[in-house]
């Protein structure tokens, strides 16, 4: 009896054995990837919903199990920018794990070269509390994760810049804003964003055209121009004042109400003249406007101002004003 017993122990331990080198084999033959479903800025505490696509890279059929409770199918390694590690899962996750509830599950099966997609919840599998640079990766476990030693794969890296929360929708409008035109803008020295401005004004793309323009600064160096005190008045608005008056501004500029010989439309123009330190530029332009009967020729200063790693321009002068007949 006693050699029978130890001859089914060995069956058994080889029938195991043998399962689990199978499941590694077709597993290894499932690539898996992970990508955001919807590329855009995101915030602490905003809903991420993260696409996770396994593909059969092989020339035979594999098959898995997705369990309809996504925590035995799925789990999330998130590391910081320094590669520290630490458990940034969620309450409803851990729940979900430590579930006595049976593991209700579905057989599949896919193709050589066919694939299968589904979105889960970020915030499902992970908690984050502090904003930050973070690399997220996803481990799939093909035959569920039943306990620490359930084999799984693992994705791709993806990057999420997490931004800190915002008080209010109004105030992530503006920050959203705030950072595509940061991402818009290049490094271009000081010559090239007064004509990159210029050729924004004759295409009539605003958008473009306010890229490297200061507002902020402009409408200030503006109300000096009327009154001495503008810029003591301006800084005792409160933000939300200061916000609606820069929009107005934008506005008045866009409907050719304000700044007038910032917006003239020239016919041509030349950079005489750059001279600029680590933080101040001056570029002087010579801008040709044709009228019906005369052609005038203005010599433009624009000041500009290094913001961020950034040069904009916050000010400008008409130095003088020629005029002829065509």
């Amino acid at each position: 009896m006693r050699s029978g017993s130890v001859t089914l122990k060995k069956t058994v331990m080889c029938i195991l054995l043998f399962a689990a080198l199978y499941n590694l084999a077709w597993a290894a033959d499932i690539t898996v990837g992970i990508r955001l479903v919807e590329q855009k800025i995101y915030f602490l505490n905003d809903d991420i919903d993260i696409k996770i696509t396994l593909e059969n890279s092989s020339v035979d059929t594999q098959q898995f199990r997705i369990a309809d409770n996504r925590a035995f199918s799925f789990d999330f390694d998130v590391r910081t920018a320094l590669n520290r590690m630490t458990n940034f899962h969620s309450d409803s996750f851990e729940n979900n794990r430590n579930s006595l509830k049976p593991i209700l599950y579905r057989d599949l099966s896919l193709a050589p070269g066919e694939e299968y997609s589904l979105v889960v919840r970020f915030k499902d599998f992970v908690t984050l509390n502090n904003p930050g640079l973070y690399v997220v990766q996803v481990r799939f476990y093909p035959d569920l994760f039943l306990s620490g030693d359930s084999s799984s794969l693992q994705s791709n890296t993806l990057t999420l810049n997490i931004r800190p929360a915002t008080s209010s929708p109004a105030e992530k409008a503006a920050v959203e804003i705030q950072l595509d035109r940061a991402a818009e803008r290049g490094d271009l020295p000081p010559d090239k964003v007064v004509i990159y401005t210029l050729k924004a004004r004759e295409e009539g793309n605003w958008s473009k055209f306010f890229l490297y323009i200061n507002l902020e600064a402009l409408y200030i160096n503006s109300a000096l121009r009327t009154s001495p005190n503008g810029r003591d008045q301006f800084n005792r608005l409160s933000e939300s004042e200061k916000k609606a008056k820069i929009d107005s501004y934008r506005k008045q500029i866009m409907a050719l109400k304000s700044e007038g010989d910032l917006v003239l439309l020239a016919s041509s123009f030349s950079v005489q003249k750059t001279s600029y330190t680590a933080t101040d530029a001056s570029v002087q332009v010579r801008q040709v406007y044709n009228h019906p009967d005369y052609q005038e020729v203005r010599t433009y200063r624009y000041t500009l101002r290094r913001n961020n790693g950034i040069w904009e321009i916050v000010s400008y002068q008409v130095e003088n004003l020629n005029s002829g007949a065509r």
